[in-house]
């Protein structure tokens, strides 16, 4: 396989796990379009909202990167009045944040990886496959989360430990590790 081939169908591969892991983190519950163009574009995100059109594309020619948020942020506020539409104009706001968010975090690495930087294509792969396994930990362990993160909200620490118990350790994120120490300190200062 041609060299710069290789490195441009890895770099689409880490970019698109990503965004993924983005999307899951900022929770959008429904799915941006990826597209993988031509070798001087890496890659275009689109997602048409009840708003508009929100886009991000991604050129490896130039390294440069625009963000398109059509009529998302004028709508937001008057929508309000009717719940359904304030609704809809609230999600859009988010997946618009979203990709302005993601616009900034994906700007930090795509000059190394341009440059050919093969320590930082690494590093991101390795982001890519932990992301990977989390999207995957996630729907495998998505209903006991929702009870961990519905007894936290409650304050109750040890419904907490009892349910995340029950996801395998290499499973846990950062943040749940974090609570479930907190939970402990909680418990032990009860008793």
């Amino acid at each position: 396989m041609d060299k710069d081939l290789y490195f441009s169908s890895l770099v689409a591969e880490c970019f698109e796990f990503l965004i993924k892991d983005y999307q899951f983190e900022m929770s959008i519950e429904y799915p941006l379009e990826i597209h993988f163009r031509s070798e001087k574009i890496l890659l275009s995100i689109e997602r048409e909202t009840r708003s508009g059109w929100i886009g991000l594309e991604i050129s490896t020619a130039t390294g440069e990167m625009g963000v398109s948020l059509e009529e998302i942020a004028g709508q937001f506020g008057g929508a309000l009045e009717d719940y359904e539409s304030g609704l809809y104009a609230y999600e859009d706001a988010v997946a618009a944040k979203c990709l302005q968010k993601l616009a900034e975090k994906v700007k930090t690495h795509l000059h190394k990886l341009l440059l050919g930087d093969l320590d930082e294509l690494q590093r991101l792969h390795t982001v890519a496959q932990e992301s990977r396994r989390l999207v995957l930990a996630d729907m495998q362990f998505g209903g006991l989360r929702t009870r961990a993160h519905e007894a936290w909200d409650r304050g109750d620490s040890q419904e907490y430990l009892r349910v995340t118990d029950q996801i395998e350790p290499e499973s846990l994120t950062d943040s749940e590790v974090r609570r479930r120490r907190m939970a402990r300190i909680r418990l032990s200062t009860k008793s």
